[in-house]
Protein backbone atom coordinates (compact mmCIF):
# COMPACT_ATOMS: atom_id res chain seq x y z
CA UNK A 1 0.00 0.00 0.00
CA UNK A 2 2.75 2.44 0.89
CA UNK A 3 4.49 1.71 -2.41
CA UNK A 4 1.27 2.50 -4.31
CA UNK A 5 0.92 5.75 -2.38
CA UNK A 6 4.42 6.79 -3.40
CA UNK A 7 3.97 6.04 -7.13
CA UNK A 8 1.40 7.80 -6.82
CA UNK A 9 -1.55 5.42 -7.48
CA UNK A 10 -3.89 6.65 -4.79
CA UNK A 11 -6.96 4.78 -6.08
CA UNK A 12 -5.30 1.39 -5.73
CA UNK A 13 -3.64 2.34 -2.45
CA UNK A 14 -7.02 3.29 -0.96
CA UNK A 15 -8.48 -0.01 -2.16
CA UNK A 16 -5.65 -1.99 -0.54
CA UNK A 17 -5.92 -0.14 2.78
CA UNK A 18 -9.67 -0.76 2.89
CA UNK A 19 -9.15 -4.41 2.06
CA UNK A 20 -6.57 -4.77 4.85
CA UNK A 21 -9.07 -3.25 7.29
CA UNK A 22 -11.75 -5.66 6.16
CA UNK A 23 -9.47 -8.68 6.51
CA UNK A 24 -8.03 -7.65 9.88
CA UNK A 25 -9.79 -4.69 11.57
CA UNK A 26 -7.40 -4.93 14.54
CA UNK A 27 -4.21 -4.47 12.47
CA UNK A 28 -3.06 -0.88 13.17
CA UNK A 29 -6.58 0.57 12.79
CA UNK A 30 -5.62 4.14 13.78
CA UNK A 31 -2.64 4.26 11.41
CA UNK A 32 -4.70 2.79 8.59
CA UNK A 33 -7.57 5.22 9.13
CA UNK A 34 -5.16 8.17 9.14
CA UNK A 35 -3.52 6.91 5.95
CA UNK A 36 -6.91 6.58 4.27
CA UNK A 37 -7.80 10.19 5.09
CA UNK A 38 -4.49 11.41 3.66
CA UNK A 39 -4.89 9.28 0.54
CA UNK A 40 -8.43 10.49 -0.08
CA UNK A 41 -7.16 14.08 0.15
CA UNK A 42 -4.32 13.36 -2.29
CA UNK A 43 -6.70 11.55 -4.63
CA UNK A 44 -8.87 14.68 -4.75
CA UNK A 45 -5.80 16.57 -6.03
CA UNK A 46 -4.56 13.85 -8.38
CA UNK A 47 -4.75 16.11 -11.46
CA UNK A 48 -2.67 18.79 -9.74
CA UNK A 49 -0.03 16.25 -8.69
CA UNK A 50 0.09 14.89 -12.23
CA UNK A 51 0.58 18.43 -13.56
CA UNK A 52 3.44 19.06 -11.12
CA UNK A 53 5.02 15.75 -12.11
CA UNK A 54 4.78 16.73 -15.78
CA UNK A 55 6.60 19.99 -15.01
CA UNK A 56 9.44 18.06 -13.37
CA UNK A 57 9.64 15.62 -16.29
CA UNK A 58 9.97 18.50 -18.77
CA UNK A 59 12.60 20.11 -16.58
CA UNK A 60 14.59 16.86 -16.34
CA UNK A 61 14.46 16.63 -20.15
CA UNK A 62 15.72 20.23 -20.35
CA UNK A 63 12.54 21.29 -22.15
CA UNK A 64 12.76 24.61 -20.35
CA UNK A 65 10.14 26.56 -22.28
CA UNK A 66 7.62 23.73 -22.07
CA UNK A 67 8.17 23.45 -18.31
CA UNK A 68 7.72 27.21 -17.89
CA UNK A 69 4.57 27.15 -20.03
CA UNK A 70 3.12 24.40 -17.83
CA UNK A 71 3.90 26.49 -14.73
CA UNK A 72 2.20 29.53 -16.24
CA UNK A 73 -0.85 27.44 -17.12
CA UNK A 74 -1.12 25.79 -13.69
CA UNK A 75 -3.13 28.56 -11.91
CA UNK A 76 -5.54 28.69 -14.85
CA UNK A 77 -6.08 24.93 -14.83
CA UNK A 78 -6.41 24.76 -11.06
CA UNK A 79 -7.84 28.09 -9.83
CA UNK A 80 -8.96 26.44 -6.57
CA UNK A 81 -5.49 25.12 -5.77
CA UNK A 82 -4.26 26.04 -2.28
CA UNK A 83 -1.80 28.89 -1.77
CA UNK A 84 0.99 26.54 -0.71
CA UNK A 85 0.87 24.68 -4.04
CA UNK A 86 0.74 27.93 -6.01
CA UNK A 87 3.79 29.24 -4.11
CA UNK A 88 5.55 25.97 -4.92
CA UNK A 89 4.83 26.52 -8.63
CA UNK A 90 6.23 30.06 -8.40
CA UNK A 91 9.42 28.69 -6.83
CA UNK A 92 9.68 26.14 -9.62
CA UNK A 93 9.48 28.94 -12.19
CA UNK A 94 12.48 30.71 -10.62
CA UNK A 95 14.38 27.42 -10.36
CA UNK A 96 13.65 26.44 -13.98
CA UNK A 97 14.64 29.88 -15.28
CA UNK A 98 17.94 29.68 -13.39
CA UNK A 99 18.64 26.16 -14.69
CA UNK A 100 17.71 27.26 -18.22
CA UNK A 101 20.21 30.14 -18.05
CA UNK A 102 23.02 27.88 -16.81
CA UNK A 103 22.29 25.36 -19.56
CA UNK A 104 22.15 28.12 -22.18
CA UNK A 105 25.49 29.65 -21.15
CA UNK A 106 27.13 26.21 -21.16
CA UNK A 107 25.74 25.48 -24.62
CA UNK A 108 27.09 28.80 -25.89
CA UNK A 109 30.54 28.17 -24.39
CA UNK A 110 30.81 24.66 -25.80
CA UNK A 111 29.61 25.70 -29.24
CA UNK A 112 31.81 28.81 -29.22
CA UNK A 113 34.95 26.74 -28.57
CA UNK A 114 33.93 24.18 -31.17
CA UNK A 115 33.29 26.70 -33.94
CA UNK A 116 36.18 29.02 -33.11
CA UNK A 117 38.57 26.05 -33.27
CA UNK A 118 37.16 25.20 -36.66
CA UNK A 119 37.68 28.75 -37.96
CA UNK A 120 41.20 28.95 -36.53
CA UNK A 121 42.11 25.61 -38.12
CA UNK A 122 40.84 26.85 -41.46
CA UNK A 123 42.98 29.99 -41.24
CA UNK A 124 46.01 28.10 -40.03
CA UNK A 125 45.82 25.79 -43.02
CA UNK A 126 45.56 28.70 -45.47
CA UNK A 127 49.12 29.30 -46.71
CA UNK A 128 48.09 32.62 -48.26
CA UNK A 129 47.33 34.16 -44.84
CA UNK A 130 50.30 35.95 -43.26
CA UNK A 131 50.96 35.92 -39.51
CA UNK A 132 49.97 39.59 -39.22
CA UNK A 133 46.72 38.96 -41.11
CA UNK A 134 45.97 35.92 -38.96
CA UNK A 135 46.53 37.84 -35.73
CA UNK A 136 44.32 40.67 -36.98
CA UNK A 137 41.60 38.15 -37.83
CA UNK A 138 41.72 36.46 -34.43
CA UNK A 139 41.59 39.74 -32.51
CA UNK A 140 38.95 41.33 -34.71
CA UNK A 141 36.71 39.79 -37.33
CA UNK A 142 36.74 36.23 -35.99
CA UNK A 143 34.72 36.97 -32.85
CA UNK A 144 31.81 38.37 -34.88
CA UNK A 145 31.92 35.38 -37.22
CA UNK A 146 31.95 32.91 -34.32
CA UNK A 147 29.08 34.62 -32.53
CA UNK A 148 26.98 34.61 -35.72
CA UNK A 149 27.82 30.94 -36.34
CA UNK A 150 27.02 29.95 -32.73
CA UNK A 151 23.67 31.75 -32.84
CA UNK A 152 22.73 30.06 -36.12
CA UNK A 153 23.87 26.62 -34.98
CA UNK A 154 22.09 26.70 -31.60
CA UNK A 155 18.91 28.08 -33.15
CA UNK A 156 18.84 25.09 -35.51
CA UNK A 157 19.70 22.58 -32.77
CA UNK A 158 17.10 23.81 -30.30
CA UNK A 159 14.44 25.04 -32.72
CA UNK A 160 14.33 28.22 -30.65
CA UNK A 161 14.60 31.81 -31.81
CA UNK A 162 16.02 32.82 -28.43
CA UNK A 163 19.62 32.27 -29.50
CA UNK A 164 20.20 35.63 -31.14
CA UNK A 165 23.66 37.03 -31.77
CA UNK A 166 23.06 39.52 -28.96
CA UNK A 167 22.23 36.75 -26.47
CA UNK A 168 25.21 34.65 -27.56
CA UNK A 169 27.58 37.61 -27.16
CA UNK A 170 26.14 38.39 -23.72
CA UNK A 171 26.32 34.82 -22.45
CA UNK A 172 29.81 34.31 -23.83
CA UNK A 173 30.98 37.31 -21.82
CA UNK A 174 29.16 36.06 -18.70
CA UNK A 175 30.44 32.49 -18.83
CA UNK A 176 33.26 32.94 -16.28
CA UNK A 177 31.38 35.13 -13.79
CA UNK A 178 29.21 32.36 -12.32
CA UNK A 179 30.83 29.18 -10.89
CA UNK A 180 27.90 27.18 -12.29
CA UNK A 181 28.61 28.34 -15.83
CA UNK A 182 32.38 28.62 -15.60
CA UNK A 183 33.86 26.39 -18.32
CA UNK A 184 36.46 23.71 -17.72
CA UNK A 185 40.08 24.43 -18.62
CA UNK A 186 40.52 23.86 -22.34
CA UNK A 187 43.77 22.83 -23.99
CA UNK A 188 44.85 24.44 -27.23
CA UNK A 189 45.83 22.26 -30.14
CA UNK A 190 48.75 22.95 -32.48
CA UNK A 191 46.79 25.13 -34.90
CA UNK A 192 44.88 27.13 -32.28
CA UNK A 193 48.00 27.36 -30.13
CA UNK A 194 49.89 28.87 -33.03
CA UNK A 195 47.25 31.57 -33.41
CA UNK A 196 47.06 32.25 -29.69
CA UNK A 197 50.77 32.80 -29.61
Amino acid sequence: ERHLARVPDFEHAIRHYKESLRLDPKFHPDETAKALVQLEEKKAHQDELDALKEIEIRRAQKQWNRALALCADFPKRFPKSDSKTLRDVEKRVASIEAAKRVDSVRRVAIKYHELSSRLIRRKAEDRKVSLAAAQAYVTGEMKKEVIAAVAESLAKETGSEEFTEALVAQQWSERSKDPKTRPNVRHAGYHSGTFIL
